[in-house]
């Protein structure tokens, strides 16, 4: 977290210390290295609005060069060292994730042969066709199946979508900001934003831990499922087929095989619940699903051993690392915000209390008058030249 400023330093609103909101953004860099992968970069989400610039007040006189405050530099640099220091215990931590991933990844290449690999595609096809046997039973058992799904399955799922975008909206965020709390506000939502982000790649990632293992567990869920549907009543049996086996046997699908499940068995509930454009340059899609395809856990795919390292590699490049970066950079501009609202929230409190405290800070006495003119250049107080101790510009207004 960014380092609070001493609240009995003078007010950042003065126009010489005044913090520019590109002092948030300084070394704050989320545009990603070029790909290897042939990968878009993943997209840095809406961009930050400003904060207007605060009215400057000038005294009426041409008053002293007061003496500089040595906060002006020392907090900024404090709060950089805060950040680089935040940044490499950050590191170590992603460091140690991925030395862990790498094991993992290492010990799932052993058990992930190619002889497994041609197990599972010869499972998935005979699960192909009793799937195709499942759906028929379903469907003959409830003529009008569809408009179940319609009225009674789908608006469930629509509801979900609806909260989401209600808490969450669409990916923008508000436009103008006014303060520094509006400000805050913004990157809280955009912190939660990058943090929804990570985790779902995270998930992604996760799921090809190990695909040796996740991949028999998916299978052998569905070949029990299968097994299942003649002894289940008519709406558990539409459950169980539309939307607990099918997300699954399409999941985990091998890329080059296609279904011989007919496509109005699996464009359902598209009506609110539509799919994402896929993000898939790794393979692996790390969109936001629908919830329809949320309704199973992500899964890895049947694919060729030799293209497993490749696809996690891929994964950890160019969308996990580039979403950690994302989100650690919005993390630490947000600290630095709310270190700003403490600091000027403090010396507000402070400067309440007695307004006047530190007025005498940078007077020098005895007071030289000639250090000090009026915006006129005439002096700005009295006239020596007068017999009366009215100011001149008082007479002079009178003498309007």
């Amino acid at each position: 977290m960014a380092n609070p400023r001493n609240p009995d330093q003078q007010s950042q609103y003065d126009p010489d210390t005044d913090y520019d909101d590109d002092d948030y953004y300084c070394g704050y860099d989320d545009t990603p290295p070029p790909s290897e992968y042939g990968c878009d970069p993943l997209p840095p989400g809406p961009k930050a609005p400003k904060l207007p610039k605060p009215k400057k007040c000038k005294p009426e006189c041409e008053c002293p060069t007061p003496p500089e405050q040595p906060h002006t530099c020392f907090d900024k640099m404090i709060a950089r060292q805060d950040n680089i220091i935040n940044r490499a215990k950050h590191a170590g931590e992603v460091r140690d994730n991925l030395d862990k991933l790498n094991k993992q990844a290492n010990a799932a290449t052993q058990k992930y042969t190619r002889q497994l690999y041609h197990d599972f595609r010869k499972r998935w096809r005979e699960l192909d066709k009793e799937i195709v046997s499942a759906i028929e039973i379903v469907t003959c058992n409830t003529k009008c199946w569809w408009c179940v799904l319609e009225c009674h399955f789908c608006p469930e799922l629509y509801r979900i979508r609806w909260i989401e975008e209600r808490l969450y909206g669409n990916g923008s965020l508000i436009g103008d900001v006014h303060s520094l709390q509006d400000l805050k506000h913004w990157y809280d939502c955009n912190v939660d934003a990058k943090q929804r982000t990570v985790d779902r790649i995270s998930a992604v990632v996760n799921a090809w831990n190990d695909p040796a293992t996740t991949i028999d567990a998916a299978l052998t869920k569905n070949e029990q499922l299968v097994g299942t549907i003649r002894g289940l009543d008519q709406a558990e049996g539409l459950r169980t087929v539309f939307f607990d086996i099918l997300p699954r046997h399409i999941a985990i699908a091998p890329r080059d095989i296609n279904t011989a499940i007919e496509k109005k068995y699996l464009d359902l509930c598209s009506a609110c619940d539509p799919d994402p454009t896929p993000d898939d340059c790794c393979g692996p899609d790390v969109s936001l699903p629908s919830v329809r395809q949320r309704l199973i856990p992500p899964q890895a795919f049947i694919v060729e051993p030799s293209k497993y390292f490749q696809i996690l590699c891929c994964l950890i490049t160019q969308r996990f690392e580039p979403a950690q970066r994302q989100l650690e950079n919005a993390t630490a501009i947000r600290d630095q915000i709310q270190a700003d609202i403490d600091s000027l929230t403090a010396e507000l409190a402070k400067r309440l209390t007695d307004p006047l405290a530190n007025f005498k800070a940078n007077i020098v006495l005895p007071i030289d008058c000639d250090k000090y003119n009026g915006g006129d250049g005439d002096g700005c107080g009295c006239d020596d030249d007068s017999d009366d101790d009215q100011p001149r510009r008082r007479r002079d207004e009178q003498a309007d």
